[in-house]
């Protein structure tokens, strides 16, 4: 691989190095540089250029960064993200990749780029967690060019988006509980069984508003999650779990109890209408039939509604997770993985990393088992 050089003027010379074709166009493509100074240096420079060409570290096209992201989110459609999260992605970038850096050719780029993003975001009051996000997704978009041979790097990996520290966990009291049920009642008798059932069992919103019937045995009293509700502009759609797992819980009296007093209501609702609730109705909707479910943004709405009335706006609808959660780490009685499966994480790691706070026993029973351990040992009892 060689070079040219050119002087365009006393002292200014013009580099051009043949780095392939375009990974995009397929046309040719020649990288140049302008160089101040005597041949020499100009040489020097351009024996450098020729090293970086054979060495790949220079862009494979001349694309830009929205011609990136237009792509990206064709390939992520393809591999069968959620449609939620190609949603959010598609607000992101508009709202701010794109008229920050959308003409920018990817080659030109850099992590000072992004750092002057991520800085403007942050003072204009965005949060750290969000700007993380955000950077998130930009260093995968950089990642497939690398892999897709458009840039050499990925200067994402460069970048310092801003820390975000972990939020502590508090979760509402019983107390708050009941009345957060008892105020729903009065409102939505569905919301006061959701509301219910997902402090029983810590389900996400999303898999409450996908439950069927024919996801309860009340025989046995359990209950399979499988399926996630997605709340899309303009449509609900169903997917799989968050972590692509189904699970099977236990109901216990209460959960039992509740169900079966929601069945009764429902069927009550629907001989009134005089219609029928089918073995695959939704649980939770607010159609005679069940044929319809509950919408994941209308459950919010509604528990919104009621939380403010009681005055308990640090309590979100995800804080009923959170209280089935640590009621049960707080027991003793439940293992970390025991835990997790009822949350639906598919590493007890990730329970035992958000929860630890709240196993005080265990931790307790752990000091005391060290204790027993290293104790000295009784008088006349042999050292091993």
């Amino acid at each position: 691989m060689k070079g040219t050089i050119r002087e365009r003027k006393p002292g200014v010379w013009e580099l051009r190095v043949y780095v392939g074709r375009d990974s995009i166009t397929n046309k040719p493509r020649q990288v140049s540089r302008t160089v101040r100074g005597g041949k020499r240096a100009a040489n020097s420079e351009l024996a450098r250029l020729v090293t970086e060409a054979k060495a790949g570290r220079l862009a494979a096209t001349d694309a830009t960064v929205d011609l990136l992201f237009d792509r990206y989110l064709e390939a992520l459609e393809r591999k069968g993200l959620s449609p939620k999260t190609l949603h959010t992605y598609r607000q992101q970038i508009e709202a701010n990749i794109r008229p920050a850096l959308g003409g920018r050719p990817l080659r030109k780029l850099t992590a000072w780029d992004l750092d002057a993003l991520y800085a403007r975001l942050d003072d204009a009051g965005r949060a750290p967690k969000t700007i993380r996000n955000l950077h998130v997704m930009i260093s995968g978009a950089l990642g497939q060019a690398v892999k897709w041979g458009w840039v050499p790097t990925n200067v994402a990996k460069l970048a310092s988006p801003p820390t975000v520290h972990a939020v502590a966990v508090v979760p509402p009291t019983a107390d708050e509980v009941r009345a957060l049920v008892a105020a729903a009642t009065e409102r939505s008798p569905i919301l006061a069984s959701l509301i219910m059932f997902a402090a029983i069992t810590g389900a996400r919103r999303g898999e409450l508003c996908a439950l069927r019937w024919s996801d309860v045995d009340l025989g046995t009293s359990t209950v399979r999650i499988s399926r996630s509700m997605l709340d899309i502009p303009g449509r609900v759609e169903e997917k799989s779990t968050k972590t692509h797992q189904e699970r099977t819980l236990a109901l216990g009296g209460a959960g039992l109890a509740l169900l079966q007093l929601h069945k009764e209501a429902v069927g009550n609702l629907a001989l009134t209408c005089q219609t029928e609730v089918a073995p695959d109705a939704y649980v939770f909707s607010e159609h005679p039939d069940g044929a319809v479910p509950v919408r994941p943004d209308r459950v919010t709405r509604l528990f919104s509604a009621v939380r403010d009335e009681l005055g308990l706006s640090h309590i979100h609808l995800h804080s009923l997770r959170h209280f089935m959660a640590t009621q049960l780490a707080a027991s003793g009685d439940v293992s970390a993985r025991t835990l997790a499966g009822r949350l639906g994480h598919a590493d007890a790691s990730v329970s035992l990393r958000v929860y630890a706070a709240f196993f005080p026993a265990a931790d307790l029973a752990a000091a005391d088992h060290l204790g027993r351990v290293l104790s000295p040992p009784s008088p006349g009892s042999k050292i091993p």
